[in-house]
């Protein structure tokens, strides 16, 4: 069985670290305006909000984390490789269409209102 590159191991370490540690003062910046227990961590990263350059940031080395891993991971599985790599094009897509100051949004991804099972906390 072939070795994973060390970067590949560290990249995926720092994956978590980063997302983690971007919400945190993220949500440190923004204040009591923020509400872990009923706002997702995209408002973090909406226009306007305090810490929008720094989950911006976190979205956007959590992307580079993912393909990196990804890409390092030549002993995984092909489909496993493609969707950790997903994940990271996700992370990048979520930067390019933030989520609103306020209200839902169809573009950033609330699709939850056009779907059945959607129920609201």
């Amino acid at each position: 069985m072939r070795s994973v590159p060390r970067w590949a191991l560290i990249s995926s370490g720092c994956a978590p670290v980063l997302l983690a540690g971007g919400w945190t003062i993220a949500a440190l910046l923004e204040g009591a305006a923020y509400d872990p227990a009923t706002q997702t961590i995209s408002v973090l990263g909406a226009y306007g909000a305090a810490g929008f350059w720094v989950m911006t940031g976190a979205f956007l080395a959590l992307g580079v984390c993912h393909l990196l891993t990804a890409w390092g991971l030549r002993p995984a599985a092909l489909a496993g490789r493609l969707a950790l790599g997903g994940g990271g094009v996700a992370a990048f897509v979520v930067t390019l269409l933030p989520a609103p100051s306020s209200g839902g949004s169809l573009r950033h991804g609330d699709y939850g209102p056009c779907l059945p099972w959607w129920r609201p906390l």
